[in-house]
């Protein structure tokens, strides 16, 4: 005769981290870079979960979409990117266009840090609202 063991819920696989899941780091490639910045099947299809975008990365698309020096933008950028996590830490919210409404949903306070889950609420791009931020970014 077999016996049946039951198995443990899912949930307390995860009760050491206080729920949260740990991921394992892409493999990095010859260039040393994460390979997780190239789009792929699997990130498509959600199996390997979302493409994180890297400081170094948002720093270049910045000065591609500014004309602005590396330098300046990751001065600005480093301000701003406190500002928003100072904000949040403070149970506030962020209203910014084009980038919507931030608001935190849950927070949980860890040693060494907090976890927030936030919300964004984002309105749909629209043509007029691109053509108004090239008139922006251009100078003259």
């Amino acid at each position: 005769m077999v016996t049946k063991t039951k198995k443990a819920p899912a949930k307390a696989a995860h009760a050491s981290t206080g729920g949260i899941r740990k991921t394992a780091k892409a493999p990095k490639s010859k260039s040393g870079s994460a390979a997780s910045t190239a789009p792929d099947a699997e990130s498509k299809t959600g199996d390997a979960g979302p493409n994180l975008v890297r400081r170094k990365e948002l720093v270049e698309r910045i000065v591609a979409a500014s004309g602005l020096k590396p330098n300046a933008v990751k001065t600005v950028l480093d301000a701003v990117l406190k500002e928003m996590g100072d904000i949040l830490s403070n149970g506030e919210g962020l209203n910014v266009q084009p980038l919507g409404k931030l608001v935190v949903s849950r927070r949980k306070d860890i040693p060494g840090g907090q976890i927030l889950n936030c919300k964004l609420r984002r309105k749909s791009a629209t043509p007029e609202s691109s053509e108004a931020i090239e008139k922006v970014s251009e100078p003259g």
